[in-house]
């Protein structure tokens, strides 16, 4: 895939499993990686290493719009529209996604509120049906606590 026309989205935070942003064109381009092409794997202990090494969920981003969450989500909430998906190789899937605009608007009570009766509605849905990829762990809870 020929990033050349994309701006490059600077990412200071140092995630194992994302490669790069871009964006352009209306687009925002995600590149995932495996554990195995991560430069600080060296760093982890061998029982940490081979726990990374033996693991898809370097890929639970794309298995989560591939498994169809989005059509399990909560009247409020919403996915980034997903345009494409490429994977070039075992260790790497590329997602083309909507480029979404943020907004300036400032979280008040009320917003923090809203947003949080989503966010319970979607950790009750999630927990009851078949939405999430398989290596998901559908404990009640535990994927709002973990965001």
């Amino acid at each position: 895939m020929d990033f050349s026309s994309l701006e490059r989205v600077p990412y200071d935070v140092s995630s194992p499993t994302t490669a790069g942003l871009y964006r352009g064109g209306g687009r925002f381009v995600k590149v995932l990686r495996s554990y195995r092409d991560w430069p600080m794997l060296p760093l982890l202990s061998d029982d940490f290493r081979a726990l990374a090494l033996g693991t898809t969920l370097w890929r639970y981003e794309a298995d989560v719009y591939l498994a169809g969450l989005a059509d399990s989500l909560p009247a409020g909430l919403r996915l980034p529209t997903l345009y494409d998906v490429h994977e070039p190789d075992p260790d790497h899937v590329v997602l083309i996604l909507e480029d979404v605009k943020t907004t300036d608007t400032p979280w008040d009570p009320e917003r923090y509120g809203h947003a949080a009766e989503l966010l319970g509605r979607l950790n009750a849905r999630l927990t009851r049906n078949d939405a999430l990829p398989a290596p998901v762990d559908r404990t009640p809870g535990r994927l709002t606590r973990a965001s």
